[in-house]
This record gives structure tokens, C-alpha cells and sequence, in this order.
């Protein structure tokens, strides 16, 4: 058998999309995939965030460059500006071409530096404001928490089969046995994450849809019974959960119209003994024992009354204890538990141990009488606790260390008595009708009329959440193992006890019956992982039944959850923006422009501050390629294979490309310098000397108007008649 909390494996987890009503029907909108797929879809949304705040960021810089454009002439600024509006690829691209110009900038004056600052600023923000968005995309998946369904084939309620008579045996071989089992998981989810100081790292307190349910405790409460009953008036016990909502508290997943309200209560209190305690001498057979009896009323099993007395205890002398000298059985605590179940204010014998007497009856509840044996415990020192009271000395306990006194148990077997209470209520009901009065288990689940439409949704959920366990199951199974006092039991002595130690035991064990009941709405959804079990898990008749079977949360950390409006959102506005800045210009050049104040100049100086244009226009100035496609993103030369310009670097602090007329005085340079060198070793035609010497003599002539305008004319006869004007000249010179 398992002993983890939840019995299911990850194979019982709904995969896909489903609506969580703790967040409405929009809201709620959810899709649940496994751990993994999830760690890549919250990557891929963040890098699509990224991308999209990128497009975002060029869609800015397209409106601020046709907000800044000028048919007028401007300074080197406005150039620098609109090229980094127009260049920059992205956010950090512009943060630091423009802290680039500011620095650069800086000594122009503060006109220049408030020219600047705005898109710096600009720049930042984009930067900041999608950096979030990307980290904080992530924050999709926790918009519906990491509450999943459960979906099993094995879901039912709890009952016996009606079979069970051929093979009755199966309710000590295998129901009872697991029962024991599952309440002793509960004990220790009780103490990890209810009654120990909060763990977060605890992945089985990450379990439940709640880590625990909650309840208020009155330490200074009433008498439950006849006040000649109780050992204390005012200092006893009642706790309470008030209104346990079965969605929000237990996990049911529905819409308002399909929850109830569960409250569970305890009212307990030590009781007097009194004459109500007679000693036994037990002979039979040469067996002689001595036991103490107690008397709350007769004990029965089913309509048979079996004694008159409620149950006894065998007596602990103190001269037996000093002959074992505690060398036999280790010391324990003994505990045993009578219940009694009322319907209707009537006792149902039948489900009953034994028959209260007139003082402890109440007909509002399920009554649990404990009791509690300290078999051979030996006190370190005096307990003032009711139920626990030990004031008999025994005799000193020696150690190596020293001695010190030992006492007994005040009482053979203590007694304790609880009053059960349970109250359902179906909000989507009229006040007057809508809940149930306080009453034992059975008032509880049969507190509605067959022909009520709310009956199947109140019992499926009862069923499930408390059909399992009771309170006084609790007790009855654990026995001992449920105490506090027990951890602080070693070698038979037990450690001092506050006089308060049975409240805190109390509070224990409905700190454990809560935990049952968020196991049990889990387990009646999954259904027991041991097949030999499922024979006691009855499938869903109702349409009910169906439904919250494919309807129980549980939280899960092996998957991740998505708003499926936050995913939406997401993906649909980045699409926005992308498909908006893959078709602004197109956007611009169709439609916008044709009004008047888009007009055709900004349009073409955004075409032309592009890095291919105007790598075109420097390459055209300086008289090299015949450009197509010049009012688009990429210019083509006509001639695919012709040259282009190189770089100047006879300045390599004033990197330029050499002009045409340059390349060409370069070249007529390489040609001449050959032409010598063929002269002096006697290779030279006349021809070609006589050529190389007249255009020699013409290129002296360069650095006057005169050979200007010259060679402007050869030029335009390289050009076949096109027109280069004398600026455009002097551009190429230098």
C-alpha cells in the first residue's frame, strides 16, 4: 500500500484545456499540459514577447522619422538622428548609437543634447517596458495556479458491495487494513502540515487544493453535557469549521450552482467518575485479575445488550510495577473508543456500542466516548490535566545521573466524551431552506427529500468527503499513534505534560480528520491504486457523479497551467504588432500618404535612410553603378557585376571611398610607371610612349580651373554624354 497522500500516478492527470470556476467562467479558461511541454511553451512565449516589443520598437521609430521628416535643409544631427531612427534594430541598437551621439554631441550645447534626449528615452522605455513583459510572460502560467483535474477510471464513492455477504472476510482482510493505512498517511500529513510550523519545501503539503482547512478552537467552552458530567464548566473544548465551501476548501470544481457548504464541529470535555467506577475481582480457573469498571451506560452490539457496564480496565499496582521493575512490556498508553450514532434525535443501535445514560444524551449529535489507559507509564513529575491527571507517587526513579519521583495515573482508564455535529448547506437554495440543522452524520446526508433536485449533487459530495472517515475513526484506528503526549514517551517515563495536554490531543485529532477529509474527495475522484480495493468503491449512477468524477482538483507541480485568455491575449497582440511592422510601409505607401499629411517626401527619406540605400547613394555619388529599385529596401545595380567603390585609407583616421576620378588616375598611374619601366629595359613601343606622355603632361595641369573643367569633359565623355556638375567633380577629386 502507498503511503504518499494522493494514490495516483501523473497518468491520472487531465491533459487540455478545462474551465477552473475559482476564477469564473472567462477567467478560468485553463489549459494543463506536463511539466516539460510547459517549460517550452513559456520560453517560446518569451522569446515572442521579445520579438514582439522589437517590432513594437520599429513601429515607434517609423512614426517618429516621419514625425521628424523635413523637405528642408537640416544640420548633421537631424541626418544622424533619422539614420538611427531608421537603422537601429532594436531597442538596444538605438540605446547606444544615441548615448553614442549624445556623448559625441555633448559640447554642442544644450539644444543639441535636448534633441537627443527624448528618443534616448524612448529607447529606454521600449527596452524596459518588453524586458518585463518577456520575464513576466512566464506569470501565464500562474494566472490559474497549478490546480489540475483528475481524470480515472477508477473514481466511486466508498460503500460495500452487496456481494460482500459470499466473502465477508474481505472487510478484515483488505478494507479495515487499508482504512488503518490511509489514516495513518493522514496522521502524518496532519503533523508535517497542519500542526508543525509551515514548510513550503513539503511537496505533499502542495498536495490538496488547500494546504489545510480551516477551523476556529474554543479552549474556554461550555459543558457539552449535564454539568455534573463534566470535571470543568468552562474549560473545555469545541472546535468548528464553520463553512467549508466544496469548492474552494475540498476541490469540487463547478460553477455556483453546483456546490454545497459542509460544517463540521466537536464539543468535548473530561468527564467525572465518580461512583460511576466499581472494582472487579476476575477469578476463574486459578487466573485472578482486578479490573475497574465504569458506567455511562450498557454496552450492546446491535440490539444486544452485552453488560451493564460501558467498559473496564485491568488495574496497575504499585507493587506489581516495582516487582516488573519496568524489565516486561514496554510502558503505553491504551486507548479505546465507543461510538454512538443518532438520527432524527433517536439512537440507531444498530451503529452504536453502547446506550448513554440520560446525562450524556444529546440528540443534535454523534456521541464518542474515549478513554485512556496509562498502562505502566511513570510520570516524571505531577500532570494537572483532566484527562491525563497523575498525582500517585510510585517511588523514585533511579538513574545514573541521580534520582528523581515517579507517579501513576490518577485513573485506571479516563474517560473523554465528544459530541459530533454535522450541517450541510446548498447555497443556490432560498435561505429558509438552504441548510440543514447541526445533527450527527447521518442527519447530515439524509437531511434532504429524495425528491429535492439538489439531493444527488449533496450526497455525491458528502459521500465523498466525509463517507470515508469519521472523528471517531480517527481515535478508534490510531489508537496511541494519534497522541502528542506519546512523542515525549521514552523508556516507559514520560516527560511533563501541561495541564491543557487533552485540548491539544483533541485539536490533534481533528487536525487528522480534516486531513482525512481532503484525502477522501481526492481518493472517491482517483479511486484506490490497490485493485483488490476497488470491489469497495462503488462507480457513479448520476449524471452527478459523472460529472465531478472529471472534476477534482488537486494541486500538481509534475505540470503547468495557462489562462487560456492570458495565452490568447498574448499570442493575439504580438501577432497584432508583428503583422502591423511587417506592413507599415506598405500600409503607408497605399494608403496613408495619399492624405495630406502623409506626405511623399518622409516616405522616400525613410526609404533612403535605409543602410542599403544609402550605401547606394555613396557608391552613385562617386559616379559608380546604374541603380534599379532605388525607391525600395534593396537597390540593384543594372550591370550585377560591376564594380563599386573601395576605401580610401591613406587617412586611416578619415576613411573614405575613393572616387572615380581617383581609381582611374590610379590606374593611368600603374599604367605609366609600367610603360617606364619597359622604356628603361628597352621593351616600350612609340605608340604606347607617346600616349602615356601627353596624357602625362595633362594630368600636371589637375590642380588649376583650367584642367578642372578639362577633365570634367573627359569625364563626360567616359560617362557617354551624361552631365556630372563640377561639385560632383570636386566630390571625386577628394
Amino acid at each position: 500500500m502507498s503511503n504518499n497522500v494522493v494514490l495516483s500516478a501523473a497518468q491520472d492527470i487531465y491533459i487540455g484545456s478545462w474551465t477552473n470556476w475559482s476564477h469564473g467562467k472567462i477567467l478560468g479558461a485553463t489549459l494543463t499540459i506536463r511539466e516539460r511541454d510547459g517549460t517550452i511553451l513559456v520560453a517560446f512565449i518569451a522569446l515572442f514577447a521579445s520579438y514582439a516589443g522589437t517590432c513594437f520598437f520599429r513601429i515607434t521609430c517609423f512614426a517618429l522619422h516621419l514625425l521628424f521628416s523635413t523637405d528642408r535643409g537640416q544640420d548633421a544631427l537631424y541626418h544622424q538622428r533619422q539614420a538611427v531612427l531608421r537603422n537601429s534594430a532594436s531597442a538596444v541598437d538605438s540605446l547606444w548609437y544615441l548615448t553614442q551621439l549624445l556623448w559625441t554631441w555633448r559640447q554642442q550645447g544644450r539644444r543639441q543634447f535636448f534633441r537627443i534626449l527624448p528618443l534616448l528615452v524612448h529607447a529606454a522605455l521600449c527596452l524596459g517596458v518588453f524586458t518585463v513583459a518577456g520575464i513576466f510572460s512566464s506569470k501565464i502560467t500562474s494566472l490559474t495556479g497549478d490546480e489540475v483535474l483528475i481524470t480515472s477510471p477508477n473514481c466511486g464513492l466508498p460503500g460495500i458491495p452487496n456481494n460482500i455477504t459470499e466473502h465477508p472476510e474481505l472487510i478484515q482482510q483488505v478494507l479495515n487494513p487499508y482504512a488503518s493505512q490511509r489514516l495513518s498517511v493522514y496522521n502524518n500529513y496532519a503533523q508535517n502540515c497542519y500542526t508543525d510550523p509551515v514548510d513550503d519545501t513539503r511537496g505533499e503539503c502542495k498536495t490538496f487544493p488547500k494546504r489545510k482547512l480551516p477551523f476556529t478552537v474554543e479552549r474556554n467552552a461550555s459543558c457539552p453535557f449535564s454539568p455534573e458530567m463534566c470535571k470543568t464548566q468552562d474549560a473545555n473544548i469545541r472546535i468548528d469549521t464553520g463553512y467549508l465551501d466544496s469548492h474552494r476548501d475540498l476541490g469540487f470544481n463547478a460553477p455556483e450552482d453546483k456546490r454545497i457548504q459542509l460544517r463540521m464541529a466537536i464539543h468535548c470535555a473530561p468527564l467525572v467518575v465518580g461512583d460511576r467506577k466499581q472494582p472487579l475481582n476476575y477469578s476463574n480457573a486459578g487466573v485472578n485479575a482486578q479490573y475497574d469498571r465504569y458506567f455511562y451506560g450498557p454496552a450492546f452490539s446491535g440490539t444486544e445488550v452485552l453488560f451493564n457496564h460501558t467498559y473496564m480496565q485491568p488495574k496497575i499496582f504499585r507493587e506489581q510495577l516495582a516487582f516488573e521493575a519496568l524489565q516486561s512490556e514496554q510502558a503505553r498508553y491504551t486507548m479505546g473508543l465507543l461510538p454512538v450514532k443518532v438520527y432524527n434525535g433517536s439512537y440507531i443501535s444498530s451503529s452504536s456500542r453502547f446506550m448513554p445514560i440520560e446525562p450524556l444524551q444529546r440528540g443534535d449529535g454523534d456521541l464518542s466516548l474515549i478513554y485512556l489507559a496509562a498502562k505502566r507509564v511513570l510520570y516524571s513529575a505531577q500532570v494537572d490535566d483532566p484527562w491525563f491527571s497523575a498525582h500517585s507517587y510510585v517511588g523514585d526513579i533511579t538513574t545514573p545521573q541521580g534520582s528523581y519521583p515517579g507517579y501513576l495515573a490518577d485513573e485506571t482508564a479516563a474517560p473523554l466524551a465528544c459530541i459530533e455535529q454535522y450541517q450541510t448547506c446548498v447555497p443556490s437554495k432560498p435561505a429558509s431552506s438552504r441548510c440543514s440543522a447541526l445533527g450527527g452524520s447521518l442527519d447530515s446526508v439524509y437531511a434532504q427529500n429524495l425528491t429535492d433536485p439538489t439531493y444527488n449533487l449533496t450526497q455525491w459530495i458528502t459521500a465523498a468527503a466525509s463517507g470515508s472517515f469519521s472523528f471517531s475513526d480517527v481515535v478508534s484506528s490510531l489508537g496511541d499513534e494519534s497522541l502528542r503526549a506519546k512523542r515525549s514517551l521514552k523508556n516507559s517515563v514520560q516527560a511533563p505534560l501541561p495541564s491543557n495536554q487533552w485540548q491539544l490531543e483533541v485539536e490533534r485529532w481533528f487536525e487528522i480528520f480534516m486531513a482525512s477529509v481532503q484525502g477522501s474527495a481526492i481518493e472517491a475522484a482517483m479511486g484506490p491504486s490497490a485493485e483488490v480495493m476497488r470491489q469497495f468503491y462503488l462507480p457513479p449512477q448520476e449524471e452527478v457523479g459523472r460529472y465531478f468524477c472529471k472534476n477534482q482538483k488537486i494541486r500538481s507541480a509534475d505540470h503547468a497551467n495557462f489562462s487560456v485568455v492570458g495565452l490568447s491575449t498574448t499570442i493575439l497582440i504580438g501577432f497584432l504588432i508583428i503583422l502591423l511592422n511587417w506592413s507599415i510601409e506598405w500600409i503607408y505607401v497605399k494608403l496613408l500618404w495619399r492624405f495630406p499629411r502623409f506626405n511623399q517626401y518622409a516616405r522616400m527619406e525613410w526609404t533612403v535612410n535605409g543602410t542599403l540605400q544609402l550605401q547606394r547613394l555613396a557608391h552613385e555619388e562617386l559616379g559608380y553603378g546604374t541603380w534599379r529599385d532605388c525607391d525600395k529596401e534593396v537597390p540593384i545595380p543594372i550591370v550585377g557585376h560591376e564594380e563599386l567603390a573601395v576605401l580610401d585609407l591613406e587617412d586611416k583616421k578619415y576613411p573614405r571611398l575613393k572616387g572615380k576620378g581617383v581609381r582611374d588616375f590610379e590606374m593611368k598611374m600603374g599604367s605609366v610607371r609600367g610603360l617606364e619601366m619597359e622604356q628603361e629595359s628597352g621593351r616600350g613601343s612609340p605608340e604606347s610612349e607617346t600616349e602615356s606622355q601627353d596624357w602625362f603632361k595633362g594630368l600636371k595641369r589637375w590642380d588649376t580651373d583650367e584642367t578642372l573643367t578639362g577633365l570634367d569633359l573627359d569625364i563626360e565623355e567616359e560617362k557617354e554624354g551624361r552631365e556630372v556638375s563640377s561639385s560632383r567633380l570636386d566630390r571625386d577629386m577628394r
